[in-house]
């Protein structure tokens, strides 16, 4: 079993997890970590702040040579702001008298980072009722249910996507709705690998346009730590200007990574729409596995259906609420004879189908189809500007005052990088349960014996 916990807060030092199970003989280029990690961190309806957020991946054990090694993976990932401001480490650090160094005392840094006004949508309430945090410090809430812990889950996601690659397994995930906009063509892509293509290329104009921003920042040597105010205010507008005149380069696919052009450009105006008045948007997406085996999961056990862990897995996604296979919720409005895929003996070397509407998942495994899981993402909670009402716990009053720190439009583009490493980290969980070894050449045997047994299967029913 692919096994991880995760640490770490959003304005901490770092967040990072131990990953074991992992077998010895995976290659895991740290390259390929780093583009996970930069694809969510970026994208056209994040704020400013993802220009400085360097997030500096560091990997201390179970790899050597690029090689897994069978050992536990330690995987860390750096905050710039943990790291760089002092202010947050004495409010919120595990000993912030360490920090000696500054003038500004513990009390006023608590003083300056509090948090207390209840955000609606986050954790907030419920939090610091069961977890009774000193100071009624909403903060303690907020930075560990924060979207930020997903970093270290994408990157134990790039492992195991990497695992699976090794037997052929491709995923992949695009947007499907912003706002009120859906995309609902799609099907204009003939094959699945066109659409895999188009992703594919979209990622990386993604990935090539941030790392031209970062190399225009440094180029000017902005930065909006250690140095004074005045040049805070300054070096930010600076970074902005680049920001954004780099992500209008970005093709509106690429903005909110839609591989249909005429509905990315209608996205691309929601969001605009939703920034100009202030607030967020919802949105989903799907997430798509192919070339599975038969077989992945069970049906013995509530617990060992594949479509159960994998639901499970991706409602952990801070801002889910919904999760589907297939046609998911559609199928409430079919007839049996339209939703269920008809099974052919077409197939070279197992049996086909017309259509995939059950996702490539039935009785909880695997059926060799594709794949397909939907999520739909919530509304950011903080909002610049139409705020919602909700409680001053320090005041005992009702207010719309809620903080301003966060600046992104919707957290649904970045999602879809989440969604996928928890497919991932789920998939490879079950071809490990299935092909179970302690070294890839091991596992690899095992699966290459049990696809020669499918494909016989298939071969002795055709060929009757």
């Amino acid at each position: 079993m692919l096994r991880f916990l995760t640490a770490g807060e959003s304005h901490g030092t770092a967040c990072s997890a131990i990953v074991e199970g992992a077998p010895s003989g995976l290659c895991i280029p740290k390259k390929k970590v780093e583009e996970e990690i930069i694809l969510r961190q970026v994208g056209y309806c994040r704020g400013w702040r993802q220009a400085v957020e360097k997030n500096e991946l560091e990997i201390t054990s179970g790899i050597h040579d690029s090689l897994s090694t069978g050992a536990p993976i330690n995987i860390t990932v750096y905050n710039t702001e943990g790291v760089k401001n002092p202010v947050w480490r004495k409010s919120l650090g595990a000993y912030p008298e360490e920090l000696d160094k500054i003038e500004l005392s513990k009390e006023d840094a608590v003083r300056e980072k509090r948090r207390n006004v209840f955000i609606p949508g986050h954790a907030d309430m419920p939090g610091i009722i069961k977890y009774r945090h000193p100071e009624g410090n909403l903060r303690f809430i907020s930075d560990r249910a924060s979207a930020r812990e997903t970093i270290v889950r994408v990157a134990v996601g790039a492992v195991a996507k990497l695992f699976l690659k090794e037997f052929g397994v491709e995923i992949y995930s695009y947007i499907t709705q912003i706002g009120g906009v859906k995309d609902e063509t799609t099907d204009c892509f003939s094959t699945q690998s066109q659409l895999q293509k188009k992703i594919k290329s979209i990622d990386k104009e993604i990935v090539d346009n941030f790392k031209s921003t970062i190399k225009e920042i440094e180029r000017e040597g902005l930065t909006i730590f250690d140095v004074s105010s005045a040049e805070i205010a300054k070096n930010r507008k600076r970074i902005i200007d680049i920001l954004h005149g780099n992500l209008e380069k970005l093709s509106d696919c690429a903005k909110v990574k839609c591989p249909h052009e005429p509905t990315a450009k209608k996205m691309v105006d929601e969001i605009a729409a939703a920034r100009e008045e202030g607030d967020t948007a919802g949105g989903a997406f799907k997430v798509i596995a192919t070339n599975l085996p038969p077989g992945l999961g069970s049906y013995t056990h509530y617990d060992k259906r594949l479509s159960s862990r994998i639901a499970a897995s991706v409602m952990g996604i801070p801002a889910a609420k919904g999760v589907e296979f297939g046609r998911g919720f559609e199928a409430a409005e079919l007839r049996g004879s339209k939703m269920h895929d008809p099974i052919r003996l077409k197939g070279k070397t197992f049996f086909s189908r017309d259509t995939n509407n059950a996702g490539g998942v039935e009785g909880g495994m695997t059926n060799s189809e594709p794949l397909i899981v939907g999520v739909a993402i919530k509304p950011i909670s903080m909002i610049s500007k139409k705020a919602v009402k909700t409680v001053d716990i320090d005041a005992g009053k009702e207010t719309t005052k809620t903080s301003g720190e966060r600046a992104d439009v919707s957290a649904a583009p970045s999602a879809t990088v989440v969604g996928e490493a928890l497919v991932a980290i789920e998939l490879a969980n079950a071809m490990m349960e299935k092909f179970g070894g302690d070294h890839m050449t091991e596992i690899k045997e095992n699966y290459e014996n049990y696809m020669r047994y499918v494909a016989g299967f298939y071969n002795g029913i055709k060929g009757k």
